[in-house]
């Protein structure tokens, strides 16, 4: 095979000359070179038959599989081009893109079509079955240049997301520059989706060397580590994959003191600022890192760092691939050496323009063809790329230009940091002040003031943070650049999150710790237990507790996953997991028969609670259980598989991620961008939570029938309509209980409307 192939004749020649070699592994899933042709051939064939012609504009939801690599592969084949739709994205946001690119269809797995107007959905998996197309193409139709194979929206983290078009010569000489200074491949990880333009790469670069593309498995493990592992279960080298920021914090904290596989040669290293200390740190673990640089705009990196010499140079992105140029501004002597500028790049890789855009496009691409990245850098001594700051992030203090990205690098080398981001904020007597988001390393320690006096040895005093803010999570594109418009809303946004001073934990016989909080009644009072719903922890039921103290003992619980109870380990925790934790905190605070209540996933653990321990439970108040063992059919298609949507989700994006799912698929596709962003900051928090109630597999239903204790059902009549027939359903099945409707309250009521849940707790109690 010569060099001149593209990656569409070369996947075809590859099914020619080696025939039954691999070309894709998914878990159990296994495609041949000719497996993938005839597939591809077969999507080609569908589209025709849809009436897609070359030309027009098509989406394709971007999930990691194995059936997106082979649209991926027919979708250019039939001439199209290709418009990547990152699966994580809301509903509007892909109507803005469609609207935007001019999509005529989008191609989706069965059961994922997000279902845009006007755009026609069309099905992956009967593409990829229709036959082969009536006239067999060797290669994609002829393209005119400036003609795209795809258009991959950017991150979007400044606005709307621009419509990068990139020619399918664009990504073969990107595929062939990072071929001549990679060592050769023997398998390539899908570490990121093809909804961005790395990985499309990933896909390019594997059928430009007929190697395979292997897809990590979501996991409750780290996805990336599982997907190595189960690469080298099933006897396939993977050699490379690519990775951003984020990714290999968690890879590396996963991997603890494990060796790397010995078969992985090299990992490309990029997607936005790249600490110092981590390069260092994945050094030091003998990880073949590769620090790169680059863009959409290019067809992925164009400044590379060799392997071997990070080492020397770990503040440096490298120097250029081969058929790059890159310069400062307009200097380009040796006089210029260390002078800082815009970062200017020019090669057979950067794009031909953005779509429909005329105007951004001229204001980014000049006529010989160079690109204004928005980059700030330097070129240093050698020809070593450093990258500064993206202009537009610049915080200007007191005239002092501060960069994010070098105070993020001095944070992010802190041993209780695990994840940085920085803006400006405004600031009376400075004109701005930059501020830092933390996410810390559990049980680390660190404080506010420690962080700050790490950065004042390390930093200007201009530089350090005026605040450092501790968060669960930091807001991040699919492709792992940092959000800092998210960031921006955080900051202004009032912090409400309720104080639980005075928490208690113990251990579980697992080794989980468990936190509660004990409020104090009259001598001899009834003990009442209160468990929170998911996306929530204890402190949101203070209210309720302060109302019944003044006549019960109350003991509020996190449960495991949740406020003070965070997970060691992430992972969904079956009911009786559940059950056991909280038989743990009765027995550690010597409580035998207490009255329970509920609310939401607390009310069906309040249940099943019952059910299993009946000698141990007085009564249950439960307010709006989603018991979907008991749910009519129309409830369970709709959140049947919300478990698994959330698991996926958590793996590909953690809890921030499993959060936004959630709320979208228990309350609606709108519900998360009607919320407030402290609201929104409250509950991504949480979002271990909803990872950790996605397991229902093990309800006792039969177990119903042996509940012993007076129990009350309880909607509210302004709520969901699908709580109501799941309570019916249960108070059908569990002997004498009652079954309550209080007058107008929603599904949040135990939070936002304590007074009449607290009434009928009391009165449940009192007729114990």
């Amino acid at each position: 095979m010569t060099a001149a192939l593209s990656f569409v004749e070369a996947a075809r020649a590859h099914a020619r000359l080696q025939p039954d070699d691999l070309a894709i592994l998914d878990g159990d899933l296994r495609w041949s070179w000719s497996e993938l042709d005839r597939r591809a051939d077969a999507l080609v064939a569908g589209l025709e038959a849809a009436g897609i012609v070359p030309g027009d504009r098509v989406g394709l939801l971007a999930t990691s599989s194995a059936g997106v690599v082979a649209a991926l592969h027919g979708m250019v084949r039939a001439g199209v081009a290709v418009v990547p739709i990152g699966p994580r994205l809301t509903r509007p946001e892909m109507a803005t893109i469609a609207a935007a690119a001019r999509l005529r269809a989008v191609v989706a797995s069965s059961g994922a079509q997000p279902g845009i107007d006007g755009v026609a959905g069309l099905d992956l998996e009967s593409l990829l079955d229709s036959g082969p197309p009536r006239s067999r193409r060797l290669a994609a139709p002829a393209r005119t240049p400036g003609t795209p194979a795809v258009i991959v929206p950017t991150s979007g983290t400044t606005g709307l997301p621009k419509l990068v078009r990139l020619g399918a010569g664009q990504l073969d000489a990107s595929a062939a520059a990072w071929s001549a200074v990679l060592p050769p491949a023997t398998g390539w990880l899908l570490s990121l989706t093809v909804a961005h333009v790395s990985g499309i790469g990933i896909v390019v670069r594997a059928a430009a060397a007929g190697v395979p593309v292997v897809v990590p498995c979501p996991t409750n493990d780290e996805p990336i580590d599982s997907g190595l592992r189960a690469a080298r279960s099933a006897g396939i080298s993977v050699s490379h994959l690519s990775l951003v920021v984020p990714q290999l914090v968690r890879l590396l904290d996963a991997s603890g003191a494990d060796a790397l596989p010995e078969e992985v040669r090299a990992i490309l290293l990029g997607g936005g600022p790249i600490p110092e200390s981590l390069v260092s740190r994945a050094l030091a673990a003998g990880w073949p890192i590769v620090p790169s640089y680059g863009m959409t705009e290019t067809a992925s990196g164009v400044v590379s760092m060799p392997l071997g010499e990070a080492r020397r140079r770990p503040w440096s992105a490298g120097r250029p691939l081969p058929s790059v140029e890159v310069r400062i501004d307009s200097c380009a002597t040796a006089l210029d050496v260390g002078a800082v500028g815009e970062i200017l790049v020019r090669g057979p890789m950067v794009f031909d323009g953005y779509e429909n855009d005329t105007e951004a496009t001229a204001s980014t691409l000049d006529a010989e063809g160079w690109l204004r990245t928005g980059d700030l850098g330097s070129i240093e001594a050698g020809g070593w790329l450093r990258v500064v700051a993206r202009r537009d992030e610049i915080i200007i203090s007191g005239g002092e230009n501060v960069a994010p990205a070098e105070i993020e690098g001095v944070l992010a080398s802190h041993p209780s940091v695990v994840d940085v981001g920085v803006i400006g904020v405004p600031d009376d007597r400075w004109g701005s002040v930059p501020i830092a988001f933390v996410v810390l390393r559990s049980g680390s320690g660190a404080t506010q003031e420690t962080l700050r006096g790490f950065a004042r040895e390390r930093l200007a005093p201009f530089k350090v943070p005026a605040r450092v803010i501790e968060v669960a999570t930091l807001p991040r594109s699919s492709s792992g650049k940092l959000l800092r418009r998210s960031l921006a809303e955080l900051a202004s946004a009032p912090r409400r999150r309720p104080s639980l001073a005075g928490t208690t934990k113990i251990e579980a016989d697992d080794g989980q710790p468990l936190a509660f909080r004990d409020l104090a009644g009259p001598n001899g009072a009834q003990t009442v237990v209160l468990l929170h719903a998911t996306l929530s922890n204890s402190g949101q039921l203070l209210r309720i507790a302060n109302r019944l103290r003044g006549d019960a003992r109350v003991l509020l619980t996190d449960r495991r996953g949740s406020g003070s109870s965070a997970m060691q380990i992430a992972a969904p925790v079956s009911i009786a997991r559940h059950v056991a934790d909280l038989l743990a905190v009765l027995d550690a605070n010597s409580v035998a028969r207490p009255v329970i209540f509920g609310h939401s996933f607390g009310a069906l653990l309040a249940i099943e609670f019952a059910a299993r321990h009946p000698e141990r439970t007085a009564a249950v108040v439960a307010y709006e259980p989603p018991y979907l063992t008991v749910a009519p059919p129309e409830v369970l298609t709709r959140l049947g598989r919300v478990g698994e949507a959330v698991e996926v989700a958590y793996a590909s994006g953690g809890p921030a991620t499993a959060a936004r799912l959630f709320v979208r698929l228990v309350a609606g596709d709108d519900a998360w961008d009607r919320l407030e962003p402290a609201q929104r900051a409250w509950l991504e928090a949480e979002g271990s939570g909803a990872l950790a109630d996605t397991s229902m597999a093990d309800l006792d239903l039969a177990g119903l029938s042996r509940i012993a204790c007076s129990v009350v059902l309880a909607t509210g009549s302004a709520s969901d309509d699908f709580y109501a027939p799941i309570a019916d359903s249960l108070a059908a099945a569990i002997p004498g209980s009652q079954r309550v409707v209080l007058a107008g309250l929603r599904h949040v009521a135990p939070i936002t409307d304590p007074a009449p849940i607290a009434e009928l707790i009391e009165k449940t109690y009192r007729g114990t």
